[in-house]
């Protein structure tokens, strides 16, 4: 394992070669607001499939569906992108987190985030929600 500083110096040196680091920490903080406005929590993605693979295409699509990748209105679904800080014992990083490690740290779907900021309790009850996962 790794310290939340060991990993941001070898991010500062990162060259070809893909690293991987397994750092204990925990969540500290979800970035909902940048100066005084509201941070998408999740987007649109396209859920049409790649010609060719089993793979989805999630690209963003517009407000109205329309997946420009695809040249397409097609099936669409809320994937997380998190902007989170983590902190270990002595120092800590603010890290984007995409999808599926986002809704394995929230221990909650990105289908459930949408319903609750889209319902009747709006986004206060998504960001009460978030602060129940922080240390």
């Amino acid at each position: 394992p790794a310290t939340v500083a060991e990993m941001r110096q070898a991010a500062e040196t990162v060259g070809s070669e893909v690293q991987v680091f397994n750092v204990p920490c925990r969540l500290a903080l979800v970035q909902t607001t940048k100066k005084g406005e509201l941070q998408p929590l999740y987007y649109l993605a396209c859920q049409e499939p790649r010609a060719g693979t089993t793979l989805f295409c999630n690209k963003r699509v517009s407000e109205d569906g329309f997946c420009a990748a695809c040249n397409r209105l097609g099936k669409n679904a809320p994937r997380l992108n998190l902007r989170c800080r983590f902190s270990d014992f002595a120092d800590s990083a603010w890290l984007t987190t995409f999808h599926e490690p986002a809704q394995g740290l929230l221990k909650t779907t990105a289908e459930e985030i949408r319903a609750l900021e889209t319902g009747g309790g709006g986004r206060d009850a998504v960001e009460a929600i978030l602060r129940q996962k922080y240390f």
